[in-house]
C-alpha cells in the first residue's frame, strides 16, 4: 500500500510537518502590520524631504485619527445590542 502515510499521527510529527511547511512565511498579522508601518514611515519621510507642507498635513491627519477613541468601524454586536 502507501508507505508514506504513518499508521499513527503523533503530535510531534504533526508539529514538525507544520513547522517545516510554514516556516519562513510572512502571512501573519504582526508581520503585515510592521511592513505597512515601515512603508508608511518611508513615504512620510520622503514626502517630508520633498514636500514638507503636504507631509505635515498628512502627519496631522494621522495623528488626529490615531488619538481619536471613537471606533472607525462600529462593532456589529454593540450596534445590535443598542438596537435591542
Amino acid at each position: 500500500m502507501n508507505e508514506n502515510i504513518p499508521e499513527e499521527d503523533s503530535t510531534q510529527e504533526l508539529l514538525a510537518e507544520y513547522e517545516s511547511r510554514y516556516r519562513g512565511r510572512s502571512d501573519d498579522a504582526p508581520a503585515m502590520q510592521a511592513a505597512v508601518c515601515a512603508v508608511l514611515a518611508a513615504i512620510i519621510f520622503l514626502l517630508n524631504t520633498a514636500l514638507s507642507g503636504t507631509a505635515e498635513g498628512i502627519f496631522h491627519i494621522i495623528k488626529k485619527l490615531s488619538a481619536d477613541t471613537a471606533e472607525i468601524f462600529p462593532n456589529p454586536a454593540e450596534l445590535l445590542r443598542s438596537l435591542l
